[in-house]
């Protein structure tokens, strides 16, 4: 599923940053203000939380992601179990600065449903709802924006068998002295879906901080296993443009000998539309608290909202303007894409059969 790795993270490096600059036009023509323009915040150290165009100070180096998921989040080989199933991950941007004051006013919200240990909203019956709406009314208040990746099972599964059996076919039409093994892979959606919200928490963050700059993920506690595939789909973010070794190793069947290879690859044409990441940073850490409560009541009410959608329209494109636009916190939302400019990344490359039925007919 990695055969096109290269290509794949420079488009939707590249879509990102498209519509980064969309974004920017879009809010200064709603808000009046032009990029630069300073607003009251929190405190004055975060005084541009509140400005849509200035949400960070240029001078603080260090965000925090609060980032959870929700939905389908299985392999690759996985189908769907029901017409439309997804997986979404999503995340709210905060200054280090605001961090204590966040935590602390969301601590009071929290407060007022659990006592101490793991939360989710899911563990609320009856009072789902005012949870939700007190973190929602929060963030519209704090003006807290965030981002979300959302995919299909059933286009991620034909995705990855399209892109297996291309590879198996090289393979099988392979003429050479030199056996190399090969078996079909298998991708983790869970995986996937953090690289597009952790690309898109990269994008905002070029814009209103600069460079250099840390980007601290929280995530709730999380398997050791998964963190590292998370940082490994991190790491191939920020190394776009990068030169890359890849080692195989093969038997040569006339001589009867291990023999080892390598080639090198790099991304080089159009390089300037992705951006500088030199300087940046990241980190992820795992904790349950009221930060990881607040990103878990938005996801879920994005994944709810998604889901919706399909009994309208199954396998409707998820990460466009038009399929967010109704949600309570869609003014607050970064990185959807104008589907009147074709298709987003993952909605292209993960698009769902029957959306592919009704574009041929």
């Amino acid at each position: 599923m990695k055969g096109l790795a290269n290509q794949l993270t420079l488009r939707f490096l590249r879509t990102v940053s498209l519509r980064r600059r969309r974004w920017l036009a879009n809010q200064a023509l709603e808000t009046g203000r032009q990029p630069g323009c300073q607003a009251c915040g929190l405190t004055p150290a975060c005084r541009r939380l509140n400005a849509a165009l200035s949400v960070l100070e240029p001078s603080m180096n260090q965000v925090i992601f609060v980032m959870d998921e929700s939905g389908a989040k299985g392999y690759s080989d996985n189908i769907e179990s029901t017409p439309g199933e997804l997986g979404v991950m999503a995340g709210y941007l905060i200054p280090i600065d605001c961090l204590s004051l966040v935590k602390s006013e969301l601590d009071a919200i929290r407060s007022n449903f659990f006592s101490e240990g793991k939360i989710h909203i899911t563990d609320l019956l009856p009072q789902q709802e005012e949870l939700r709406k007190n973190i929602f009314d929060y963030f519209l208040q704090r003006k807290i924006y965030w981002v979300y990746e959302a995919a299909y099972v059933q286009g991620y599964f034909e995705n990855a068998d399209f892109l297996n059996q291309l590879n198996k076919k090289a393979h099988d039409s392979r003429r050479s002295n030199i056996q190399v093994s090969w078996k079909e892979t298998k991708e983790l959606l869970h995986s996937e879906l953090f690289q597009g919200a952790f690309g898109k928490a990269l994008a905002f963050c070029l814009d209103y901080v600069g460079r250099p700059f840390e980007l601290r993920v929280i995530t709730d506690r999380t398997d050791n296993s998964i963190i590292k595939k998370f940082q490994s789909e991190a790491d191939a973010l920020l190394s776009v443009g990068k030169e890359k070794i890849h080692e195989t190793t093969g038997f040569n069947k006339k001589t009867k000998q291990i023999v080892r290879g390598s080639i090198a690859t790099k991304v080089s044409a159009d390089t300037d539309a992705i951006g500088d990441f030199s300087g940046i940073t990241y980190s992820i850490a795992c904790e349950d608290s009221s930060l990881t409560l607040a990103a878990d009541v938005l996801v879920n009410s994005a994944h709810y909202h998604l889901k919706l959608l399909q009994s309208e329209s199954t396998g409707v494109a998820l990460n466009v303007a038009s399929s967010i636009s109704n949600h309570q916190l869609s003014s607050l939302v970064y990185g959807a894409w104008d589907n009147t400019e074709g298709n987003y990344f993952a909605d292209a490359i993960f698009m769902h059969p029957t959306q592919k039925s009704r574009d041929n007919t």
